[in-house]
């Protein structure tokens, strides 16, 4: 499936929402998905002043919510599905003595950062790491026992970068990135996604 990927790939504007390994995916699944929000998978990136390029992509299946990156409000999560206002997993979780009743469904956030910085193995693993702050502004709870979470960090260039820079720019394309693949979702049935919420 990776071969076939890079023969697929291309540089056209790709696809972000239910489509793909986000065509599943939802958020804020404290109470089940009767109570949950479509997401999906993002995309954002960006090329620096000395050429230096910067993408990330993210397949947001998260079992909390998702924070507006700008501001650390509640963009969609587990939702009160009679008035539709946000809940506030973190806060639910951290006033529950017994964890959420069996079954809570599947979640795993995926996330890969690109750049055309020259990184080493070792450098790679540096930048997933620094990157993780994206992540950290954007799914709340981040690493809870019912999500597995993890970001890959690829390098395809010879740009020399520092790699503390190389991390906050990677941080800000993936937080931007899990924001869009809930901006860009597309609600599934009884399962609403952020467009429908702000109708």
């Amino acid at each position: 499936m990776g071969y076939q990927a890079c023969l697929n790939a291309s540089s056209e504007t790709m696809e972000q929402g239910s489509v793909g390994a986000g065509t599943g995916a939802s958020v804020g699944k404290i109470f089940g998905q009767k109570s949950a929000v479509k997401s999906g998978i993002g995309s954002a990136s960006l090329v620096a002043t000395d050429g230096l390029v910067v993408a990330a992509l993210a397949v947001v299946n998260n079992f909390g919510d998702v924070l507006d990156y700008r501001t650390g409000s509640i963009l969609a999560g587990s939702r009160n599905p009679e008035t539709n206002q946000f809940l506030d997993t973190t806060r639910f979780l951290a006033g529950m003595k017994k964890p959420p009743a069996p079954p809570v469904a599947e979640n795993t956030n995926l996330a890969v950062i690109c750049t055309n910085a020259k990184l080493d193995k070792v450098g790679a693993n540096i930048l997933a790491k620094l990157a993780e702050a994206g992540l950290a502004r954007t799914l709340s709870p981040l690493h809870s026992t019912f999500d597995g979470d993890i970001i890959f960090a690829v390098s395809i260039g010879e740009v020399e970068a520092e790699i503390n820079r190389l991390g906050i720019l990677a941080a800000e394309v993936l937080a931007k990135a899990v924001n869009n693949a809930v901006i860009f979702a597309d609600g599934l049935g009884a399962l609403p996604a952020l467009k429908d919420l702000k109708k």
